[in-house]
């Protein structure tokens, strides 16, 4: 509330100006939530990380093995997979750690999954006897279409910004190569024809990165236009490179590469020829992922013997461990 001064006017302009701008750097200096697996109670589980007081909550207290713990967009419920019944399948939970419910229409071991950009849909690819299909449930009542039926696996990559487009890669038979479709599974669009995989948009939705082997033995990390022009080996210099992230800009990507021994985290910006290497020691960094914000970068390190939590700066700097204990925390995701 603006209150008055001596003379009965509000504050001046300038003032508020410089308040509000206080304000705002108040408010994106805030944390965001982390999710992330853990077995520190007996076997894993989906647990919390509070972005403002670092204070940790478990979320789900099955005796089954949970993974792939993801938030929605509108940070009030988790996505995450589990093998409860005999069978991979998926759930929904809230922050809170209440009202669980399965996603999904017919049986089959759940492989993947992606939130729509507007939480109300999730796709997932579920094992079929011929490999996997991928399918699209509307949360808000439950229906399930199936929006691919070829043979072979079909490897989901996830959403378009916009959400009218999936992309997924064909990983087996005679249509190998990345595709994006229709979440309807009306209209379908080529990207590439070899044998690459684990397909992911970039944010600003004009380019899809990829892993491939195509040009050798290892893996690389490519990016093509969402109409199969434009290919760019990204990441070129030797080594395997994988588990990629894109920043929020589109101008950079952050991946995992044993092109100096052993798997470190680099930095590679679009256009130019070498990587800046963020983490150098003996041991094995994974799953790299780039805040909203473009700030911080959340990966996961064995560094002390079992596997922890850290955050670090796009260019190494400031890194931050956010777990201890003698336990495995791992796969790990903002909110």
């Amino acid at each position: 509330m603006i209150r008055p001064n001596r003379g009965g006017h509000a504050l001046p302009a300038a003032l508020l100006i410089t308040v509000a701008l206080l304000l705002g750097a108040a408010c994106s200096a805030a944390r965001p939530d982390i999710v992330f697996l853990s077995d520190r109670d007996g076997d894993l589980d989906v647990y919390l990380r509070d972005g403002d007081t670092g204070n940790i909550h478990r979320i789900t207290s099955s005796s089954a093995r949970e993974q792939s713990p993801v938030v929605s967009p509108d940070g009030k419920r988790i996505a995450y997979l589990s093998d409860r019944d005999g069978v991979i399948d998926l759930y929904l939970i809230g922050t809170d750690g209440k009202n669980e419910q399965r996603v999904g229409g017919p049986a089959g071991a759940r492989l993947s999954f992606s939130w729509s950009p507007n939480g109300k849909r999730m796709a997932y690819e579920a094992q079929t006897p011929d490999g996997s299909d991928i399918y699209v449930t509307n949360l808000e009542d439950g229906s399930t279409i199936r929006v691919t039926r070829q043979p072979g696996r079909e490897e989901l990559g996830g959403w378009s910004r916009d959400g009218q487009w999936l992309v997924y890669a064909v990983t087996e038979g005679n249509r190998q190569g990345i595709t994006r479709k229709n979440p309807d599974g009306v209209n379908e669009i080529r990207v590439t024809e070899r044998k690459d995989a684990r397909p992911r948009w970039s944010p600003d939705g004009t380019r899809i990165a990829f892993e491939s082997k195509r040009d050798s033995a290892e893996l690389d990390i490519y990016v093509v236009d969402i109409n199969g022009t434009k290919e760019v080996n990204v990441t070129n210099q030797g080594g395997a490179d994988r588990d990629f992230d894109w920043s929020p800009d589109s101008r950079r990507l952050v991946f995992v590469s044993d092109r100096d021994g052993n798997p470190e985290i680099y930095v590679q910006t679009i256009g130019q020829k070498a990587a800046v290497r963020l983490t150098r020691n003996a041991a094995n960094e994974s799953t790299p992922a780039w805040a909203k914000d473009g700030g911080r970068i959340l990966f996961v390190s064995d560094a002390d013997g079992d596997t922890d939590l850290y955050l670090m700066r796009p260019d190494g700097k400031q890194q931050e461990r956010l777990t201890q204990n003698d336990s495995r925390d791992t796969e790990a995701s903002w909110e």
